[in-house]
C-alpha cells in the first residue's frame, strides 16, 4: 500500500471530522472548529496520509495535528481509520514530524498519550520518544496522561529503535587529510556524498563538514546545501556558512559575547588575533570559554576566528574553515583526543536566534530594472498597511544599521545568497524581527540543485532531471542525456542563467562554461507549454494564480535577448483559485511547504492533467494589475495581515519566555 503525505485543505473538513469521531471519544475529539482553527493558524498544521483504493480515488487514512511552538513541535493528535491501522499509516506520519523538527531545528517533538493504553506508549517508546511527566486528569476527571517526548539530537531517530544511533558522517575533500580515527564516524569524500546514492538515501545522519572550502557553490558548499535537502542534519548549516560571508552578520551575533572577547584579548599587545576552534574547543585553555559560546553561535567542526583590535574595542574580522592537512602533526594528539571527546557527545548545538517583534521595513532597490514589485505597487501596499493601522516604510541598502527599529522586515528586490538581501534576511531574523523572505527561504530557493533534490526527495512531479558535474564531460556520458535538454545555473532566476540547448556540441560548450561558476548544474528534458502556471502560496494556502505565457516567440516566460522592451515578457492572465485545476493547486502547495510558511511562487507545466513543479520561488512577483487583478486591495490586506499575525505570535511567545 503507498502511502503519500500532503497538507490537508479546507475541503477536507468532513473526512477530518469523520476520522476524528471514529478515533477518538467525545472528550477527546477536535470539533469542526478547531479543526478550522488548526487549518487557518500560522502555529497549527493538519497532515493528511493518503491511499488509492481499487478506482484510483483519493482515500484519507489518517491525520495528524501539530503545533508549532519556540522550542518544540508538538504532535497535538495522531489519528488512523480503523481500516488502515497496522499497515504503517502511523509511522509515516511520526516520520514525517521527526522530519519537520529536524528541518527547523526543534529542540524537542513532544505529545500526549492516554496513560492506561500502554500499547500506545510502547509504541510511541519504539519510535524514540519517552515519558517524561505524568498529567493527572488531563482528559477528563480520573482520565489521566502522560506526556513523552523525544529531544534532538540524541542518536534516536523516528521510525528506529532506541538502540539504534544516528550515522556520523565526517566529509572531507581527500578523507587521507583528516589523520582522525573516530569509532562512531564514517570519514568519506565530498564526491561520494554528493554523488554517491547510498548516501542519499540515508534516512538519518549527522553530517560534519570538513572541507577545505565553504565558497559559494563549491563541493564544500554542496555537501551542506545537499545534507539539508535529504534531512541530514548538516554541522554547519548554510546559513552559518552564510553568516561567515557577512561581517556585519557575525559581529551583530557576537555582540552578547563582547564583554568575553574583551576579557579574553585584554592583555594582547597585537592589533590582530586568530583563535582556532577544534570541535567546539580551543587547545589553549584561556580560551575554551570563548571558543564554547563561538561554537554555539557558529556549529562548526574546526574554524579560526580572526579578530581585530579597532579604536581599543577586539571585534570579530573573518570566520573561516580550519583545513586539518594544514594543523602541525605535533599537534594532531590533542586535536584526535578534542574529536572523540566530541563524538562521544549525545546531543549538538544548534545555534538558535531570539523572535522578537516591532514595525515594518519594506527593501526595495529604486534602480533595480525588472523588481518583484513596481514602485506603484509598494505605494499601494503601504496605503493599505496605513488604513489596517499598520506603519511601513520603504528601506534601500544603505539602511540596514536601521534595521532594529521595525517590527517586521518584508523584502520586495529580487533576492540571492551572495548579496545584501540574504545579509538583511539574516541580520534581521538574527534581531529578533519578522521576516518575509526568511533566510532560510532564500538559501533553499536560490539554488536549483537543492530544490531538485528536495522534490525527488518527496516525490513531487519535475521534468526529468540529472545533476551534473565534471565527470559528465568525460568519455562520452553526454550522449546518455535526450535532447533538447534545458541548463540551469544553481542560483538562475527570471530566467536567466538558463539555457536550452537542442545539440550535444552545444551541450558540451554550455556545460563547460557554466561549470565554471559552479561545481553542479541542473538538467531538466525541454517541456514546451504555451503558459507556466504561477501559484502564490501565503501561510501554507494558495494566494493567486496566473497564467504567465511564453514572450512572443520565445521559449521562456521573459526573453532578455530581445531588443524591444514591448516583448520582454509574455502575456498574462490571473485566475479564481478555485478555477485551476485541483491537481495544480495542490502540488504547488506541497512543493512551497517543504520550503517553509513564507511567501512563495511555484512555478509549474500542466501537461496531460499532470502537474510538473518547474520552481519554487521565493519573493515572487506582485506587481498592480497582475498578481493583484481579481483581489485587489485584498491581496494586499492578506499579506499585511499575515506580518501582523506573525508579529503577534513573536510578541506571545516572548511574553511567555519572560
Amino acid at each position: 500500500m503507498k502511502i503519500q503525505l500532503r497538507s490537508a485543505s479546507v475541503s477536507d473538513l468532513d473526512e477530518l471530522l469523520a476520522i476524528e469521531q471514529a478515533c477518538f471519544d467525545i472528550t477527546r475529539r477536535s470539533t469542526r472548529r478547531s479543526l478550522l482553527n488548526s487549518l487557518n493558524s500560522p502555529m497549527q498544521q493538519i497532515w493528511v496520509a493518503t491511499t488509492r483504493d481499487k478506482n484510483a480515488c483519493e482515500v484519507i487514512s489518517g491525520v495528524m495535528i501539530l503545533h508549532h511552538h519556540v522550542h518544540t513541535l508538538r504532535i497535538y493528535s495522531i489519528a488512523v481509520c480503523p481500516d488502515f491501522r497496522g499497515k504503517g499509516v502511523g509511522s509515516k506520519l511520526l516520520k514525517y514530524a521527526h522530519q519537520l523538527a529536524v528541518e527547523r531545528h526543534y529542540d524537542h517533538l513532544s505529545l500526549e498519550a492516554d496513560q492506561a493504553d500502554t500499547k500506545l506508549i510502547d509504541w510511541y517508546v519504539s519510535h524514540g520518544y519517552q515519558v517524561i511527566t505524568s498529567l493527572p486528569n488531563y482528559y477528563a476527571s480520573g482520565h489521566h496522561a502522560v506526556r513523552m517526548r523525544q529531544n534532538f539530537h540524541h542518536g534516536q531517530s523516528t521510525g528506529q529503535k532506541t538502540n539504534q544511533s544516528t550515522i556520523n558522517l565526517l566529509v572531507a575533500d581527500d578523507p587521507t587529510d583528516l589523520r582522525l580515527k573516530i569509532d562512531n564516524a564514517t570519514i568519506i569524500s565530498a564526491h561520494q556524498y554528493l554523488t554517491d546514492s547510498h548516501y542519499q538515501n540515508i534516512p538519518y545522519a549527522r553530517v560534519f563538514n570538513l572541507c577545505s572550502s565553504y565558497k559559494y557553490q563549491s563541493s564544500g558548499y554542496y555537501v551542506s546545501l545537499l545534507a539539508e535537502a535529504r534531512s541530514h542534519r548538516s554541522i554547519p548549516s548554510v546559513s552559518t556558512i552564510q553568516d561567515f560571508q557577512s561581517r556585519s552578520i557575525m559581529r551583530s551575533m557576537t555582540d552578547e559575547m563582547d564583554n568575553l572577547i574583551q576579557k579574553a584579548f585584554a592583555t594582547a599587545t597585537a592589533k590582530e588575533m586568530s583563535l582556532d576552534l577544534y570541535f567546539g574547543q580551543s587547545l589553549d585553555k584561556r580560551f575554551n570559554e570563548l571558543a564554547t559560546r563561538l561554537y554555539r553561535l557558529f556549529p562548526s567542526p574546526m574554524l579560526r576566528v580572526d579578530f581585530v583590535q579597532i579604536k581599543g574595542k577586539w571585534l570579530v574580522d573573518k570566520i573561516a574553515p580550519l583545513a586539518m592537512k594544514k594543523i602541525d602533526e605535533a599537534l594532531m594528539p590533542t586535536v584526535q583526543e578534542l574529536a572523540v571527546n566530541f563524538f562521544k557527545r549525545k546531543r549538538f548545538h544548534q545555534a538558535r536566534m531570539r523572535n522578537y517583534a516591532y514595525d515594518i521595513a519594506v527593501l526595495y532597490d529604486p534602480e533595480e530594472v525588472e523588481p518583484p514589485s513596481s514602485l506603484p505597487t509598494l505605494k499601494r501596499l503601504c496605503k493599505v498597511a496605513e488604513q489596517m493601522n499598520m506603519y511601513m516604510e520603504l528601506i534601500t541598502r544603505n539602511d540596514m544599521d536601521r534595521l532594529s527599529e521595525f517590527d517586521a522586515l518584508f523584502i520586495r528586490t529580487t533576492t540571492n545568497v551572495n548579496h545584501y538581501t540574504y545579509q538583511f534576511s539574516r541580520k534581521a531574523y538574527a534581531e529578533g524581527l519578522v521576516v518575509i523572505d526568511d533566510p532560510w527561504s532564500i538559501l533553499r530557493c536560490a539554488n536549483k540543485v537543492y530544490l531538485a533534490e528536495r522534490l525527488a526527495q518527496e516525490q513531487i512531479a519535475t521534468p526529468q532531471t540529472w545533476i551534473l558535474d565534471s565527470t559528465w564531460l568525460k568519455g562520452d556520458r553526454l550522449g546518455e542525456l535526450p535532447l533538447p535538454l534545458v541548463l540551469k545555473q544553481p542560483d538562475s532566476a527570471f530566467s536567466k542563467g538558463v539555457v536550452k540547448v537542442k545539440t550535444y556540441e552545444q551541450l558540451k560548450t554550455t556545460l563547460q562554461n557554466l561549470l565554471k561558476k559552479s561545481d553542479l548544474l541542473l538538467a531538466q528534458v525541454f517541456m514546451p507549454t504555451a503558459f507556466d502556471w504561477r501559484i502564490g502560496v501565503l501561510d501554507r494556502k494558495p494566494l493567486f494564480a496566473c497564467q504567465y505565457h511564453m514572450a512572443d516567440g520565445h521559449w521562456q516566460i521573459v526573453n532578455w535577448e530581445t531588443k524591444n522592451k514591448n516583448n520582454l515578457w509574455g502575456a498574462y492572465k490571473t485566475f479564481e483559485i478555485d478555477d485551476i485545476p485541483p491537481v495544480v493547486v495542490k502540488t504547488a502547495v506541497r512543493a512551497a511547504n517543504l520550503i517553509g510558511d513564507g511567501l512563495y511562487g511555484v512555478d509549474i507545466k500542466e501537461v496531460d492533467g499532470k502537474a510538473y513543479v518547474i520552481e519554487v520561488n521565493d519573493n515572487p512577483n506582485i506587481d498592480l494589475g497582475i498578481e493583484d487583478q481579481l483581489l485587489k486591495n485584498e491581496l494586499y490586506r492578506r499579506l499585511i495581515q499575515s506580518l501582523m499575525t506573525r508579529i503577534k505570535v513573536a510578541r506571545d511567545i516572548s511574553r511567555l519566555r519572560l
